[in-house]
């Protein structure tokens, strides 16, 4: 459960996704598409209800948790929400791996 953007309410969202599917996830502007996103990818906290990838609960919703758990997402603008534009593209491709060993000490 959350407001979502522009007061957009999730209520009663369940989704069960096994190894291997893509999940899309289309609708009207408005309808609460882009909040559900925001949610599971972790730009987003819900006020209520669980998470769990591959068996393990989501303890804090944030991206670099969900992308350590595998979770992958294509946002709907990737101009806007994908990458840090004023940066190389080389720069924002690695940012979600800033923190892993190959790329910090």
């Amino acid at each position: 459960s959350t407001s979502g953007h522009a007061g957009t309410p999730l209520r009663d969202v369940s989704l069960f996704v096994r190894a291997g599917q893509i999940l899309g996830i289309a609708g009207v502007s408005g309808n609460g598409q882009r909040a559900l996103a925001d949610v599971i990818s972790g730009m987003l906290p819900p006020q209520a209800g669980t998470m769990a990838i591959a068996g393990k609960t989501v303890a804090q919703f944030s991206p670099r948790e969900l992308q350590a758990l595998g979770l992958g997402r294509i946002p709907e603008d990737r101009m806007t929400t994908g990458l840090v534009t004023n940066l190389p593209l080389a720069d924002s491709m690695v940012l979600p791996r800033i923190g892993t060993e190959a790329f910090s000490r």
